[in-house]
Parts: structure tokens; C-alpha cells; sequence
């Protein structure tokens, strides 16, 4: 109010109190309340059940209501793995608690079988329609809930999911993930959707000369004959489409930058092709370089790099493990 003199001062905030006045008068006016009684405590609402559209996609309005119906998710998985068989086959055990049975339950699962679920000890016969396992209302319980499903996928073709190449060069099986943006449903059952995180803990059976690769180093590993049991630590809780699972009969090369372990691996027909040099020169430099300026350190408990034939895209960076 620099330009004005003290009379217009009053006059223009007299206006003002004037306004505000008005607008009180018509919010009271146009209340249901009586004056001096207190404002009713009106029922909520309840919030109305939502049906999954059965469609390959997960719409965004039931991600939402789901993510409001489940928490505190772990995944212990269990795969069996081959070089030859056209498909691959696990058990997922997923505990979790159910906040409301607002609607049915849905799990994704893209394209596979399954072979049987049970909750909390008990045989359920579900739905599913090829795209996403239903579990009834009338089925569970809020609460702490235990749900085991076998299953079987086949590998991929396409590179999404759980991917099989074999190297006409010297006939070698490779296996690798990769499942953004929603394809961790093509290698186990899962609430696939970002906010929804969790922990996984992972058994895995291969053939004897493969390497096993995911979010941790492995714990043991138990020769069985022919194969190896591969045993996986639990792992920090993230989302299900930065989960990782790799395999094959690698080449690797091992370094450390500080205390992070470092591997690098390439299929063997390609390993003499690799500069391995640069390739842990760099990644070294780029460690003590970006913890430095953000003032972060790395957060996992290992960091491991693949080359792997026919990926989709320029690189994927999961957990603990950059495939390019």
C-alpha cells in the first residue's frame, strides 16, 4: 500500500474485513447444521469392491486397491533349472498380510501352469485365467497369511521373463531375467507392481557347470550328481521388477572396488573378445567417483556385471546384478 494516503489505507482494509465477512455469513448459510450445535460425525463410506479387468496388463485402478490390501510381502522361491526342457518349474511360498477382503485377492502370473496352491496348510482350488491366479473372498481371512503355489513357465522367446539362448558357437545354454516394466510374472507368482515391495530369499537346482546369479552371493552351494543346489540369502526389500535371476556356464572375472565385490561375466565363445581391463578400471573409477559426490555409499552387498546375447534394451540395472 506505498502509493496510497492513510485515508485510503482505511478504506481498503475496511473493504477487505468486509469480504471476509461475507464469505463467513455465506459459509454458514449454506451449511445443513444448525448455529451452536456441533458438526454431525457423518458414516464413511465404504470403499466399493474393484474387479480386475482379465486382461496381460495390470490396470492402475486395482494396483491401487491392491496395494492397500496387502503388506509387509516375502518371497522365498525355489526353481528348477535345465539346459534342455522347454520350460522351467518352482515353488513360490509368499507370506504377507492381508489388511481387507474387499475384493478378491489376485496374484500375477503370465502364461504358465499351475500346478497347485494351498493357504495356510489348506488346498484351494483357484481361478486362473492365464494371465492372474483369483483368490476368492470367501477364501481368506484378514491376517498373517502363508501361500505356497507350484508352478511351472516356459522359457522365453522374446526376452521378457525368463530368457533361454543357446550359443550356436559352441552349443552352451545361457539363462537371464529381464522384467521391466511387468514381466516378473513370467518367472513366478507375484503382486507385480512397483509399490508393493518385498524381500526374496531363493533356492535354485542347475546343472553342475552353471553359475547362478541374482540380488546376493550365495550362501552354500550342495553338489547333487548331475546338478548343484544353489542356496540364496534373504535380500533387501524392492520391487519385483528389479528382481534378477541369471544363469549358465558364465566366464568370470573377479575384482573389488573397496569392499564391494566385483563380477564380470560373458558368455565363453564371446570372453576372449573382452577388455577386461577397462571393464574393472572403469567400474572402479565410477564407484570411487559417484560415492564420493553423493555422499551415498552403495547399498548392496555385492555388484555383478553380465553381457548376455539377444537383451532387449541397452542395459537393466536390478539389484546387485547390471545385465547389458
Amino acid at each position: 500500500m506505498g502509493h496510497y494516503n492513510e485515508t485510503e489505507k482505511s478504506f481498503i482494509m475496511y473493504q477487505r474485513i468486509l469480504c471476509l465477512l461475507f464469505i463467513v455469513i455465506g459459509i454458514a448459510a449454506c451449511s445443513n447444521e444448525e448455529p451452536g450445535r456441533p458438526v454431525s460425525s457423518k458414516p464413511a463410506l465404504s470403499t466399493p469392491a474393484i474387479t480386475r479387468l482379465e486382461a496381460s496388463y495390470l490396470e492402475e485402478s486395482y494396483a491401487r486397491a491392491r496395494s492397500k490390501q496387502v503388506a509387509n510381502v516375502a518371497y522365498k522361491l525355489d526353481f528348477s533349472l535345465s539346459a534342455d526342457k522347454p520350460s522351467f518349474s518352482g515353488v513360490a511360498e509368499i507370506s504377507f498380510d492381508l489388511l481387507n477382503k474387499d475384493q478378491d485377492l489376485t496374484l500375477d502370473f503370465s502364461e504358465g501352469v499351475i500346478e497347485s496352491v494351498s493357504l495356510n496348510g489348506r488346498e484351494l482350488e483357484v481361478s486362473y485365467n492365464n494371465w492372474f491366479l483369483s483368490l476368492s473372498r470367501g477364501d481368506i481371512e484378514p491376517g498373517p497369511q502363508r501361500l505356497l503355489v507350484r508352478f511351472s513357465h516356459p522359457y522365453s522367446s522374446n526376452g521378457s521373463g525368463l530368457y533361454r539362448f543357446i550359443d550356436p558357437e559352441d552349443g552352451n545354454a545361457y539363462l537371464y531375467s529381464d522384467l521391466e516394466p511387468y514381466d516378473a510374472n513370467r518367472i513366478f507368482p507375484s503382486f507385480d507392481q512397483p509399490d508393493i515391495k518385498a524381500t526374496y530369499e531363493m533356492t535354485v537346482t542347475a546343472p553342475r557347470d552353471w553359475l547362478v546369479v541374482t540380488s546376493r552371493r550365495e550362501s552354500e552351494i550342495v553338489d547333487k550328481g548331475d546338478v548343484r543346489e544353489w542356496q540364496f540369502p534373504v535380500s533387501e526389500k524392492f520391487s519385483t521388477y528389479i528382481f534378477s535371476l541369471h544363469a549358465g556356464p558364465y566366464h568370470v572375472w573377479e575384482a573389488e572396488a573397496g569392499d564391494i565385490p566385483l563380477r564380470f561375466m560373458a558368455r565363453q565363445a564371446l570372453a576372449e573378445y573382452v577388455n577386461i581391463e577397462d571393464w574393472i578400471t572403469l567400474t572402479q573409477q565410477g564407484f570411487e567417483f559417484f560415492q564420493s559426490y553423493f555422499e551415498v555409499d552403495y547399498p548392496f552387498h555385492k555388484y555383478d556385471q553380465l553381457i548376455v546375447p539377444d537383451f532387449n534394451s541397452g542395459a537393466m540395472e536390478t539389484v546387485g546384478a547390471v545385465t547389458f
